[in-house]
């Protein structure tokens, strides 16, 4: 069974059960947090729900990149 962590996320606490190292969960609450606040810069009227859709858009963006330039480097092996 995992650890449980409180995280915040845009002011929100959430209480995490993970298997994951603490730092490590920690960090990826803060790099959703970090883009739903960025989502706020960008777009400082928007709904909460509408900013974490578009924060997930971006994550998942990030995610698809990272895996394209895994797939291009596996290929040149």
């Amino acid at each position: 069974m995992g650890k449980q962590i409180t995280v915040e996320i845009f002011g929100n606490k959430y209480t995490l059960d993970t298997d994951r190292d603490i730092n490590e969960a920690t960090r990826i609450a803060g790099y959703v947090d970090a883009k739903m606040r960025e989502m706020r810069e960008k777009f400082p009227y928007t709904s909460p729900i509408s900013l974490a859709i578009l924060a997930a858009l971006n994550i998942a963006d990030d995610l698809y990149t990272l895996q394209k330039k895994i797939e291009e480097l596996e290929e040149m092996l």
